[in-house]
């Protein structure tokens, strides 16, 4: 009996569809090396405008989110011009930020824009912090600084009170007197308070992070694939990534021996201490008042350098605890002091809460002309978000 051959054109067949696949995958392939080297390109472009508009003290174009858009810390964004800062707010946004209407004004800092020039008549109190201060979680007219200003002029019209909230999430006090110096200055304020909080002894949540475009141990697809995801700028180069974190801790890195050299004076009390030092003698030199001002019981360290150089420093955590005890709460680290179990971050309540011991600490410390007693903080009406 003869042995069967083999199908005819069945060998052919298998032969092209080899063909036919690898054809596919070298397209793929090919693909991918094009898209790899087409945003190397356009890294490399967009870090010689970064590079150079920072040189120059300006910016490249970075174009604010859309408004009405609801976005993460790091859209709203830039690489700050002053290397001790890192980062700031892009200008001109309308934005919704966790879970709340958020303005960032034209010249970078929440809330309605305050001219910079002087009106006679006008008092202008300046906010250096970070998150807190910024109003993580509520609207615009329910941060604490807003509140401080609506409550003056309502019960104080003749003085025209303005607030400036130049706080900027993450930022630490070595960052807040670097942006003062550099920048908010400008604005001659007559009282500066400055809100700490342990983090200042940290890294901030981002930093500078400039790498090669061209360098063969990293893959820009994967960057922008990864960026698109965790919906950061998709080309910055120099670009914000979060700092690393503590080992054990949700928090940033604040050990000196930890942290990348060129980062190193920012972190810890020398850090903590030479911002204040910085602000105070600027304070001297431009005639405003320096204050220190805390959620909680400011640490030995600060107190006694403000006890030192004559600052006046005060903190809210007795009466945040009075109103704990009043709601039945363990202590004030829960809502409805709080925005959540999660998020430890002053709620409206919360915040009201910081409105008024600012207040009477500014009134007691003789610093608001034509105020004997504090007045009663505003309410306001919750700013629920929008969207366009």
């Amino acid at each position: 009996m003869p042995i069967p051959s083999a199908t005819p054109g069945r060998a052919p067949r298998a032969a092209s569809r080899k063909a036919l696949l690898a054809l596919a995958l070298g397209t793929v392939l090919l693909t991918l090396l094009v898209a790899e080297f087409g945003l190397r390109v356009v890294a490399w472009l967009a870090n010689r405008r970064e590079t150079a508009a920072l040189a120059n003290l300006g910016h490249a174009d970075v174009a604010p989110p859309p408004p009405g858009a609801t976005v993460k810390l790091g859209q709203m964004l830039r690489a700050s011009a002053d290397a001790r800062v890192i980062f700031e707010f892009i200008p001109n946004q309308q934005v919704i930020f966790q879970n709340a209407n958020v303005t960032i004004n034209a010249d970078g800092y929440r809330g309605a824009l305050v001219p910079r020039p002087r009106s006679p008549g006008d008092f202008r109190i300046l906010g250096l912090g970070d998150s807190v201060m910024f109003g993580w979680g509520v609207g615009n007219d329910e941060t604490y600084l807003a509140r401080t200003a609506a409550t003056l002029n309502a019960a104080y019209p003749a003085t025209r009170w303005e607030t400036v909230n130049t706080a900027v999430p993450g930022y630490n006090t070595a960052m807040e007197a670097a942006a003062f110096e550099n920048r908010w200055r400008a604005w001659k304020p007559d009282v500066v308070i400055v809100h700490f909080i342990g983090n200042d002894l940290t890294l901030p949540n981002f930093l500078l992070a400039p790498r090669s475009p061209w360098s063969p141990g990293r893959s820009l697809l994967w960057e922008f694939a990864e960026n698109v995801v965790r919906g950061r700028p998709r080309f910055a180069d120099p670009f914000l990534e979060e700092a690393p974190h503590a080992e054990n801790s949700a928090g940033f890195v604040g050990d000196p021996e930890q942290v990348p050299p060129e980062y190193r004076a920012l972190v810890g009390w020398p850090a903590v201490l030479g911002g204040i030092r910085t602000l105070q003698n600027l304070a001297q030199t431009d005639g405003f008042r320096l204050v220190v001002f805390g959620s909680y019981r400011l640490p030995r360290q600060l107190r006694d350098l403000c006890d030192e150089l004559k600052i006046p420093c005060f903190d809210a955590e007795t009466r945040l605890d009075e109103e704990a005890a009043r709601l039945h709460l363990a202590d004030a680290r829960h809502p409805p002091l709080t925005l959540s179990e999660q998020d430890p971050h002053p709620s409206v309540l919360g915040q009201q809460i910081h409105a008024e011991v600012l207040l009477d600490g500014l009134v007691h410390a003789g610093l608001l002309p034509g105020v004997t007693s504090p007045p009663a903080v505003t309410t306001v009406q919750p700013n629920a978000p929008t969207k366009n």
